[in-house]
């Protein structure tokens, strides 16, 4: 899987990024969405370089021309409600594509600062032979991506998972251990290694670098 990083090169993106981390800016509500949905737009004309693509014939004007198109339909998924500005703006661009929409909270344990994902609803067509491109720009802060990608793929190989962890270092024994009580730096490689596992998706992540260190985000650039 490719990855491409909008943040290696400066860009219209770097700009929408500035505003949305902008303390002065992020009490603009209306700005503040309508950049997650121009930062949506951008991400999709990037996925659309990797995904299949398949020639026909379009009757012009002037003839016949020949011309690539999006070969195989596309489904985008987010997550509720954070990721609902990303996913219109991803729409967008794909707007022959089907949705699904997964609704999850944490729940906090009494006393403690420690929490449960719950899955409330969950409405997704069939993903078989469809790319699936998951919008969820909240996986960096360790909600709910991995319960997410969970509930929408509950027959997902189980080796393929303990693969990404290898290369990312990560035990076998952290899948065995309560979520809430991982640290920052193991959620974001879990999270990493399960949407990883899954061939033929798309992930727009926001900053999966916060919760590590020096040593572990150049693991994951590596991995990356």
């Amino acid at each position: 899987m490719k990855i491409r990083n909008l943040a290696e090169q400066p860009s219209l993106a770097s700009q929408y990024m500035a505003e949305l981390r902008d303390v002065d800016l992020q009490t603009d509500r209306m700005r503040f969405r309508h950049n997650l949905n121009r930062l949506g737009q951008i991400m999709a004309y990037e996925v659309s370089k990797e995904i299949a693509f398949s020639r026909t014939d379009v009757t012009t004007p002037l003839g016949t021309a020949h011309c690539d198109v999006v070969g195989e339909p596309v489904v985008v998924a987010t997550i509720l409600r954070a990721g609902l500005p990303l996913h219109e703006g991803v729409l967008s661009f794909f707007d022959n594509a089907e949705n699904a929409f997964v609704s999850a909270y944490r729940k906090y344990r009494p006393g403690s600062d420690e929490f449960d994902i719950h899955i409330e609803y969950l409405a997704s067509p069939s993903l078989d032979g469809k790319t699936l491109i998951l919008t969820d720009p909240m996986l960096a802060t360790g909600g709910s991506a991995i319960d997410a990608v969970e509930a929408m793929y509950p027959d997902y190989e189980y080796w393929r998972v303990q693969r990404e962890m290898a290369k990312l270092q990560l035990d076998d024994e952290v899948l065995y251990r309560p979520y809430g009580t991982l640290s920052n730096g193991e959620q974001t490689k879990l999270q990493l290694a399960v949407l990883f596992s899954k061939e033929n998706n798309f992930l727009l992540i926001d900053e999966p670098t916060n919760h590590l260190d020096i040593r572990g985000r150049e693991l994951v650039s590596r991995y990356l």
